[in-house]
């Protein structure tokens, strides 16, 4: 016999003649929480109230899924009802929707002002977009390191702090050029220009992939940084011609690079150091690239660079000539081991889902290691000093130029996207990565520097 009440919308079912909120538990979560649903009763047989009062429900019922500790907010509720309504086909479903949005308008107009209430129905009808709205759709699709996406939701907070605090915006759709000009101007007033970069970069980036999905009318990010960077490199190149100093992060000179390549290991931690710096230094790998090579990512004389996980770039992931300097460390730390360990199986697996990176602590090491030997540089008020373990990599890329190799073979040494050299097309492109001969002779052209004990 079929039923005589009302159909209900989403999530809501009846249940001896009362409704309630059903909602379906993650596949990988129902073990924890012993079911397939969580379902919550509403106290009311109206299919009106119910509408109005789900969403607050099914937010709550949803959070305990990602453990989040935070209370369901007006603009989480406004999401939930912006879903239901576009769900709605039916012009008259749509309507008598509607017509109870109004009704949960006016009930948060009397608890929160009518700003509040108006915010909640703009949001609801798809007229603006909070800002963190769409984040966690853009995050589960980036593919990026769990460090980046943690940098850029910690990003997102700060511009909503500072909107709140400035009476700025948090809608898509009203954070033009000017607006985010504004935050940016902030930003450098606070921090260096490459930290403030690092805001800019990120929130250029979420603003792409909102404006692909058409909820943002343009990228205001983009550009904010031009005037300052040309000025940083103009003063830069007065104070410093030529350009070792004063220009920021820099590779290592001859002498730095002799007093930590042949500096004295002193246990297991200095060893490992020692490994990586020479590794680093003669392959022009990151060091997150070294800490995830496996035993069989290092055979027949080739490194597998990133051939087990997902670089920045197309270009990370390649194969670089062991170089002659750097054959000995290999075997001994391959001697014994199987295919798939780790050649630095020294260092601690970071726990699934974590933002911490393998080589952290290897990173953390080595500045120890270089801050003993006395090799640091920082400007009055620098947090980060201008030499660190990437300038390895710079300094092989100084090398392998200083020897007379094409860029555009360092750049497929190193993993450098190529489109941005010079004829990046005609040479990056169209000829494809340069042959194992070349590859090999850039590597062989960057040699040890000259000790100390031996100039």
């Amino acid at each position: 016999m079929a039923s005589n009440k009302p159909r209900l919308g989403q999530y809501l079912e009846w249940h001896r003649g009362s409704i309630r909120v059903t909602v379906p538990v993650p596949k990988d979560l129902q073990p924890f929480f012993g079911a397939t649903r969580l379902k919550r009763a509403l106290k009311t047989d109206s299919p009106a109230n119910a509408e109005r009062i789900k969403h607050a429900v099914i937010h709550e019922l949803k959070a305990s899924f990602t453990a989040a500790e935070r209370p369901t907010s007006i603009a989480d509720e406004a999401q939930g009802w912006r879903t239901d309504l576009e769900c709605k086909e039916d012009w008259r479903e749509r309507e008598a929707l509607e017509f109870v949005l109004l009704e949960r308008a006016e009930e948060l107009q009397a608890k929160a002002g009518w700003q509040a209430a108006r915010e909640f129905v703009d949001i609801a009808q798809g007229r603006i977009t909070p800002i963190s709205s769409m984040l966690d759709v853009y995050l589960a699709t980036c593919g990026l390191a769990p460090r980046t996406v943690d940098g850029i939701r910690r990003t997102v907070r700060v511009y909503e702090e500072w909107a709140g605090a400035n009476f700025a915006p948090t809608a898509v759709e009203r954070i033009d050029r000017k607006v985010a000009g504004r935050f940016v101007t902030d930003l450098l007033t606070r921090m260096e220009p490459q930290s403030a970069g690092t805001y800019t970069k990120f929130l250029s980036g979420y603003w792409r992939f909102l404006e692909g999905k058409g909820y943002a009318p343009e990228n205001p990010w983009s550009r904010q940084l031009d005037g300052v960077k040309q000025a940083r490199r103009r003063r830069s190149a007065l104070l410093d011609p030529a350009g070792i100093s004063a220009g920021g992060k820099r590779p290592y000179t001859d002498g730095e690079a002799a007093k930590l390549l042949f500096a004295q290991a002193e246990g297991t931690v200095d060893r490992r150091t020692l490994d990586l710096v020479w590794i680093g230094a003669f392959s022009g790998m990151r060091i997150e690239e070294i800490c995830g090579l496996r035993v069989s990512h290092c055979a027949d004389g080739w490194f597998s660079v990133n051939a087990d996980r997902r670089g920045k770039t197309d270009a990370a992931r390649r194969r670089v000539p062991v170089h002659a300097e750097l054959a000995g460390i290999i075997e001994r730390r391959s001697k014994g081991k199987k295919p798939g360990d780790y050649l630095f199986d020294d260092l601690p697996e970071p726990e699934v889902g974590s933002i911490r990176e393998r080589s952290m602590p290897a990173s953390k090491a080595y500045t120890r290691f270089r801050r003993r030997l006395g090799i640091d540089e920082r400007a009055e008020g620098q947090r980060q000093s201008n030499v660190d373990f990437h300038s390895w990599r710079r300094w092989f890329i100084r090398k392998a130029k200083d020897a007379g190799q094409e860029p555009w073979t360092i750049a497929d040494v190193v993993g450098h996207d190529t489109s941005d050299l010079p004829l990046g097309l005609t040479m990056g492109r169209y000829p494809g990565r340069a042959n194992d001969e070349a590859l090999r002779a850039c590597v062989a052209s960057v040699v040890p520097p000259q000790r100390e004990d031996q100039a």
